[in-house]
């Protein structure tokens, strides 16, 4: 959203456009955004290695705040204090090139912003990065790795239907959020179980079974042998 916003305000992402449009443009982003909005998607702006470097407006920085006040009200969180200061090192950093987060660098490992460390994965990004702010580090791997999609809601509607189905319409909404937990949960232990045991998923569904041999045909020796026994004693 602050990338369209801002792409629409300079004319860049539609040069075709009139001024009078884009700022129309603009107020049907800006009517979304005030819908969907909160402070969460903010902050994962804030911290986000390909946006944490773009200077943003006082409602952004609003927003930051109030994410940090409540996360730090969890049990084991940081300080609120210790976070909101780490941030601003942090901001420091990106800008000025200390430590280790200054793309030019050529005398010493490649920098945080280097392509080839953008590249990485989000969470081993800001690990290797956010050593010098561990309390910031712990905000950023618990608000940018949130997922930006509905297909987790989705999935778990979809399991909520399977369970609250015609012959059982009769359960409260308590019991029914606790069901698809249970399940979401047994679901998990099953795919942790098969990770820690090396298996993926689609090793499963590739894994062909071997065909017996004559001595595996799945027929136990002693009851072939008690049949033809029987056989001989009728006989």
């Amino acid at each position: 959203m602050y990338c369209l916003t801002h792409a629409c305000v300079l004319r860049v992402f539609i040069l075709t456009l009139s001024p009078w449009s884009c700022l129309q443009v603009h107020q049907v982003f800006a009517n979304r955004w005030a819908a969907f909005h909160a402070p969460v998607m903010t902050a994962a702006f804030k911290l986000h290695p390909e946006f944490c470097r773009r200077d943003t407006d006082k409602g952004a920085d609003a927003d930051l705040d109030k994410v940090i006040t409540d996360l730090a009200k969890a049990p084991g969180a940081p300080s609120a204090t210790l976070m909101k200061l780490q941030y601003e090192e942090f901001r420091i950093a990106c800008t000025a090139g200390s430590h280790n987060l200054h793309s030019d660098m050529k005398d010493r490992e490649p920098g945080a912003f280097h392509e080839k460390c953008m590249k990485s994965d989000i969470h081993v990004w800001i690990k290797t990065f956010f050593k010098p702010w561990p309390e910031l580090r712990w905000l950023a791997l618990k608000v940018v790795l949130l997922p930006c999609s509905a297909s987790a809601c989705e999935h778990s509607w979809s399991i909520e239907g399977w369970i609250h189905s015609k012959r059982r319409n009769r359960l409260g909404q308590d019991l029914v959020e606790r069901l698809v937990r249970t399940h979401t949960n047994l679901q998990l232990e099953h795919r942790l179980e098969l990770y820690e045991a090396g298996m993926l998923p689609w090793d499963i569904e590739m894994t062909v079974e071997e065909p017996l041999s004559d001595d595996e045909d799945g027929v136990p020796h002693d009851v072939s042998d008690s049949e033809s026994e029987s056989e001989n004693d009728s006989d």
